[in-house]
């Protein structure tokens, strides 16, 4: 439960930072992470605690490199 209120504290604060700069985009990711964060900690912790289907998949992001073509 502190991990949740930590991103969901920390989403807010990257919001408005990013909202100072015109971020658009950017803010609104972390507002929908904030926001995410508060319906996780509003669910039952029974509901937290079994794994989502969706978590079976594992993700991989590959590193963003600048080619020189030319």
């Amino acid at each position: 439960m502190e991990l949740l209120e930590y991103l969901r504290e920390t989403s807010c604060e990257l919001a408005a930072l990013a909202d100072e700069d015109r971020f658009d985009s950017l803010a609104y990711i972390f507002r929908m992470a904030a926001l995410d964060a508060d319906r996780r900690m509003a669910e039952p912790a029974a509901v937290r605690a079994a794994p989502a289907p969706e978590l079976d998949r594992v993700a991989t992001i590959l590193p963003f490199r600048i080619v020189h073509r030319g």
